[in-house]
């Protein structure tokens, strides 16, 4: 028996603040959002990385929007976006986001193959079993040893053959309703 995974929507639960730190950083965030012009991609990009790193995943994803506006800061700024929208569930936003950092990559060096595999676990937990493997296989045949995708490959492999037997297993049915 082959163990499938059910992935559903989760809601992120934002860390819960004590009341007098929740109106400091509202008033940080108000006092940044004076003085930051939006063309300051690093320092969108930087608290970007600062709120996903404190759990605030949604002021994560609007910095990282904000930065991604700048060609220099895209790929960077697409690649954690994927990881957010990974993280609230939103694998379509996910898939996008790294594919647009995929498109930008000019050099196949390990940011390209990081952002593959990235890719792939998107295609995978939005269901779609053939382009995720396609992606894991194409980082397997770059390096077996690349986080767990010998594993992935593997185990995407063992799905897809079990839905086609289940499918196979329909068709053969005939019904006379």
């Amino acid at each position: 028996v082959i163990p499938t995974e059910t992935f559903e929507l989760q809601e992120i639960v934002e860390p819960q603040f004590d009341s007098d730190v929740l109106d400091i950083f509202h008033e940080f965030k108000k006092g940044l959002e004076k003085e930051l012009d939006v063309e300051d991609s690093e320092t969108h990009y930087n608290l970007g990385i600062a709120y996903k790193e404190m759990g605030l995943v949604d002021d994560a994803i609007k910095e990282f929007q904000t930065s991604r506006e700048n060609p220099e800061y895209y790929i960077r700024a697409a690649s954690m976006l994927g990881l957010c929208y990974m993280e609230k569930g939103l694998f379509p936003l996910a898939v996008d986001a790294f594919r647009g950092a995929l498109d930008r990559i000019e050099t196949q060096d390990e940011s390209y193959w990081g952002a593959t595999y990235d890719l792939a676990s998107a295609y995978e937990k939005n269901g779609d079993l053939k382009e995720a493997f396609d992606a894991f296989s194409e980082v397997y045949g770059w390096n077996s040893g690349f986080r767990q995708v010998t594993e992935k490959v593997n185990s995407i492999e063992e799905m897809i053959a079990q839905k086609d037997s289940k499918q196979k297993e329909k068709k053969d049915r005939v019904s006379y309703l």
